[in-house]
């Protein structure tokens, strides 16, 4: 019997697999919420020229580089012009604004993403969308990247490289 201890290989690192990650495509600690009730009179409603002023005199530091969720947390009439403006001015300096709901954040910028995402780098590859994140990642996310995945990888899988299942091989 040999006393020799037995090397653990790990074979999923050796593969050839791409793993997909989008809970590392979005960093949560970089959105910063902005309320337009800031910016209304009196905290209610818009009148352009306080409203202008508010907004031409907003320091944008805070969500410079960063992405930047615009909403009202008061239910007022807020006229289009309004969002636009302040939209423009947060861009400034943000990475990028979305005028969202807190829940569908995660779903608009990571769909922002995949269609700006570089996809020829999976050419021929075999690539794992991966299923487990603490963040919800909404199944349109998924859907959205194996429609671009299937453009150019081999393989198309769902879930971890233990388990996965296959979603799409090219013939």
């Amino acid at each position: 019997m040999s006393t020799t201890p037995l090397e653990i290989i790990n074979k999923v690192k050796q593969s050839n697999l791409i793993t997909i990650d989008f809970e590392k495509w979005i960093r949560i600690e970089q959105i910063v919420n902005v309320d337009l009730k800031e910016f209304l009179f009196n905290g209610l409603i818009v009148k352009e020229k306080e409203f202008r002023e508010a907004i031409e005199g907003l320091d944008t530091s805070r969500v410079e580089g960063k992405i930047c969720r615009l909403y009202c947390s008061i239910d007022t009439i807020i006229p289009k012009w309004a969002w636009m403006l302040v939209t423009l001015k947060l861009f400034e300096t943000a990475e990028f604004v979305h005028v969202t709901s807190e829940s569908d954040l995660i779903r608009v910028e990571l769909l922002r993403k995949i269609h700006t995402h570089d996809w020829a780098q999976y050419t021929d590859g075999f690539v794992i969308l991966k299923g487990c994140s603490r963040l919800d990642i909404p199944e349109a996310v998924y859907a959205e990247a194996t429609i671009y995945c299937s453009l150019y990888a081999k393989k198309v899988m769902y879930g971890e490289a233990c388990s996965n299942v296959p979603i799409y091989k090219r013939s």
